[in-house]
């Protein structure tokens, strides 16, 4: 293609696509291993951040947000009777290391018009964690 605005990306769209790929490498270390007991220890703690909004027994068990049993590698937006945003169900992600983790940083920037009213979590150590606990809970 040639002309104006040939070879340009549209951030609008590459960026959360871009910052997933860099959350992917951040967390390379993590790759597919289990993670420890102690990190799902501190996962559990941490999860109490969560807790407010968020139920671990099962998907189905949710109140203000969905449930966040069996979450890693489900559809984002699958928790049957659950009334997520229209952004939520339709942006596509599968809830791996990655995605959460760019999710638990920054959800409004991650998926655009999700109704999750949450700040981040800014620090990578407690996201791990978090995720790590999630993980043993969906395994």
């Amino acid at each position: 293609m040639r002309g104006p605005g040939a070879g340009k990306i549209d951030m609008t769209k590459t960026f959360p696509l871009a910052w997933m790929g860099a959350a992917a490498l951040s967390l390379a270390a993590c790759g597919d291993s289990a993670p420890s007991p102690e990190m799902i220890a501190r996962g559990k703690d941490a999860f109490t951040a969560c807790a407010g909004c968020h139920a671990v027994g099962g998907a189905e068990a949710y109140s203000i947000g969905p449930g966040l049993g069996d979450i890693y590698q489900r559809p984002a937006g699958s928790v049957e009777g659950f009334a997520y945003s229209d952004a939520m169900k339709s942006s596509g992600i599968v809830w791996g290391t990655a995605q959460l983790d760019a999710y638990l940083t920054n959800p409004q920037g991650t998926v655009e018009g999700t109704t999750m009213v949450f700040e981040g979590i800014q620090s990578a150590e407690e996201r791990e964690a978090i995720i790590a606990y999630l993980r043993s809970i969906s395994e």
